[in-house]
């Protein structure tokens, strides 16, 4: 039967399963914050705690923000800096220019130098002149973001200036005596991402650090939209980690006879991406900007997952936009029936609401002809897995009950989607149901005699995703841990 199969195979370790098949992985260049490593966030608010908010380098900061207020609340980033990069510091001294304290900012980057040391004479100080004891702050563009109050000693200072994380603080040896710093401000110095050196390898090698173990999602490189080698390598790596790659055409070939004679060639083929236009113009930092759409149709699929499920194509009225001000193209009626065909979802303006139009996805195969497809089949592998560690070292039983254990387990999960309109059922010409668009087999063809004497436990899990599609099988396959795959 047309369709696709994916194996599983049971591990000896817990799969972290979450239920965040509506999550973004994104990642980008940020104004500050740690590089190389996932960060997850839940607003975008607690994004720009931690990186910083809009930098002219980037489309990471706009996109994150649309996505959060189209209704996405969950996004993994990872911060991309250049090979050659520092970090901005300050060291307060005393006496006759002796060093004490080194403030050194957390992570490289140009803003350090909006960060200042303000040393003053506390009001308890004998000597106003040369204090004995002083309130230090460290101020961020002014403001107060950390205070060591009334302090006698420099390791003092350190360990209040240090407490939120924003710079690192180094005594030196001179530090242990009586001396404290000298009154005064003390700017640090600007740091470097070196983002002039950047390079689009930069942002794949990234791309590796959300493994497949945080979950199926959206994955998106908004920095590299339009680049042609960054189309093929975030499709391959939803391919290979049960997401789907959301890509946007480059804002310069636009225009609908541009858009189709590239799609229509196919640069990409595959079933876990689509391609999204126009771009979008949004408000940012009290101005507009004009932004790729991955964030915005982000978004709506993770409001879609939340409101319905995985399984609804998240277009028509409930992509309806909160955010967007104004779409950077608009298209005729038939260049969008043309652009359609050649594989390009477009957001349009219906109804005076700007709306996701169209979840193509890029395969040739008309079972996943919506990006939904894949995106369920998605959710369904990585559920079903979580699901069967449950039974990893549980005993298979001559009686049975481990597989009918087993069987109303995937049932239990598969059931509900079924009563939500999730999967589809077969029917013949008299109207009568065939399946209710979902199959559970763990019976003999499936654990025979010679798998359960190898200790394997088996199932088969098919569904039917659309009206068309084939069914879609799942085989999943417990082994113990002292058997090798």
């Amino acid at each position: 039967m047309p369709g696709v199969t994916i194996t599983q195979v049971g591990a000896s370790n817990k799969n972290n399963a979450r239920n965040t098949a509506d999550q973004l992985f994104i990642v980008g260049l940020a104004e500050r914050g740690p590089a190389s490593t996932p960060v997850t966030v839940r607003s975008i608010g607690e994004f720009t705690q931690v990186f910083g908010g809009y930098i002219a380098d980037s489309y990471a900061y706009d996109t994150l923000k649309i996505f959060f207020d189209e209704g996405g609340r969950l996004a993994n980033f990872v911060r991309v800096v250049g090979p050659t990069t520092s970090k901005g510091s300050v060291t307060l001294t005393g006496g006759t220019n002796t060093p004490l304290i080194t403030l050194t900012a957390t992570s490289p980057g140009r803003y350090s130098a909006d960060y200042q040391v303000k040393v003053e004479a506390s009001p308890l100080a004998l000597n106003q002149s040369t204090p004995d004891v002083v309130n230090v702050a460290l101020l961020h563009q002014g403001a107060p973001v950390a205070n060591a109050r009334n302090a006698r000693t420099c390791a003092e200072i350190a360990a209040k200036l240090g407490v939120n994380g924003l710079v690192k603080v180094q005594l030196t040896p001179e530090a242990n005596g009586a001396l404290l710093p000298t009154v005064g401000s003390f700017p640090l110095s600007a740091g470097d991402d070196d983002v002039l050196h950047v390079t689009p390898q930069q942002f794949y090698k990234a791309l590796e650090l959300f493994p497949a173990t945080m979950g199926p999602g959206a994955v998106a490189i908004p920095d590299l939209a339009g680049v042609e080698q960054a189309w093929h390598v975030v499709t391959e790596h939803a391919e290979n980690n049960r997401r789907i790659a959301l890509l946007a055409a480059d804002r310069d070939n636009s225009d609908a006879l541009s858009l189709q004679r590239v799609f229509s060639q196919s640069p990409v083929v595959s079933d876990s991406a689509g391609v999204f236009a126009p771009w979008i113009k949004v408000r940012s930092e009290g101005t507009t900007r004009t932004i790729p759409p991955v964030g915005y149709v982000a978004g709506v699929r993770a409001r879609t997952i939340q409101q319905v499920g995985v399984w609804r194509v998240p277009a028509g009225s409930i992509a309806d936009s909160k955010a967007i001000v104004e779409l950077d193209a608009a298209y005729t009626r038939e260049e969008g029936e043309a652009l359609d065909e050649a594989g390009v979802s477009l957001i349009r303006k219906i109804v005076n609401t700007n709306r996701l139009y169209g979840y193509r996805s890029l395969a040739k195969d008309d079972n996943y002809h919506f990006l939904t497809a894949r995106d369920f089949v998605n959710k369904l592998a990585y559920d079903c897995e979580a699901l069967l560690e449950d039974f990893v070292f549980e005993s298979i039983d001559g009686a049975g009950h481990l597989v009918t254990r087993l069987e109303n387990a995937l049932l239990g999960y598969l059931i509900p989607i079924a009563n939500l309109n999730g999967l589809y059922p077969l029917l013949d010409d008299a109207g009568s149901p065939i399946d209710p668009g979902y199959v559970v087999d763990v019976g003999p063809s499936v654990n025979t005699p010679a798998s359960l004497s190898r200790n394997e436990l088996n199932a088969k899990v098919g569904v039917r995703i659309s009206p068309t599609a084939a069914m879609v099988n799942l085989t999943i396959v417990k082994v113990p841990v002292q058997q090798a795959f």
